[in-house]
């Protein structure tokens, strides 16, 4: 008989500091955008866009820490907002807003109104999306032609190497230990993206833990069928 642990729902801590961001061909222009001061500092308004899992919400947090040796700088989530008036979620003291997933929020109205009001004050917001504001599905004249002004900056595919290093990572983040041979033998079975490397990092660390078998190719290819 094959017993299995119940496994809780928790949510496991996650770096988002400066120090284990892994930079590659795909992201080094991001990166160094984020980490340029004076250059992201006149460009009031920006997004950074990628797929799932390319590191938007990492960088955005990156680039909030900067803000925040300063000032205040408030973090919004495209994917929960309460829509309330965009002049009450900003004070006087704010210099930095962070919308993360803006590409999420349905609301074209508020929206158009949450960035005519951080015009009006001046206040530097970056967002970030799937793809460039100018690439979302926006009815409202007046939301499109100001999202037309916002300069965006991409985080593109991963190449080979960068890819390996994010995998290392997260799984390093998660507590599991995999032989470079692991690695390679799923890399070269899966899709070549950031967001499938992390469906793989959350499905070995899942299965690993329920089985209390180590990560190996064994076990790998029972997970692939093979």
């Amino acid at each position: 008989m094959i017993v299995t642990q119940l496994i809780l729902p928790i949510k496991s801590y996650q770096n988002y500091t400066a120090d284990i961001w892994v930079t590659g061909p795909c992201n080094q222009e991001a990166f160094k955008w984020i980490n340029s001061g004076d250059h992201w500092r006149s460009s009031k308004f920006s997004c950074l866009y990628g797929d799932k899992g390319s590191g938007k919400t990492h960088l955005a947090l990156m680039w909030q820490s900067l803000w925040q040796n300063q000032s205040d700088a408030l973090w919004f989530s495209g994917k929960s907002m309460d829509y309330d008036s965009p002049y009450d979620l900003i004070d006087e003291s704010t210099k930095a807003v962070i919308l993360d997933d803006a590409d999420c929020i349905k609301d074209e109205e508020w929206l158009f109104h949450f960035y005519n009001a951080l015009n009006e004050r001046q206040i530097s917001f970056l967002m970030t999306g799937r793809t460039p504001p100018t690439h979302w599905s926006v009815s409202l004249p007046d939301l499109k032609s100001r999202l037309a002004t916002v300069s965006s900056i991409e985080l593109k595919q991963p190449d080979e190497e960068t890819l390996w290093a994010v995998f290392q990572k997260q799984l390093t983040e998660k507590g599991i230990r995999v032989s470079e041979i692991v690695i390679d033998f799923i890399l070269n079975r899966i899709e070549r993206s950031f967001a499938d490397v992390t469906h793989w990092v959350t499905l070995l660390d899942q299965h690993s833990a329920q089985t209390k078998r180590p990560v190996t190719v064994a076990l790998v290819k029972d997970l692939l069928g093979e």
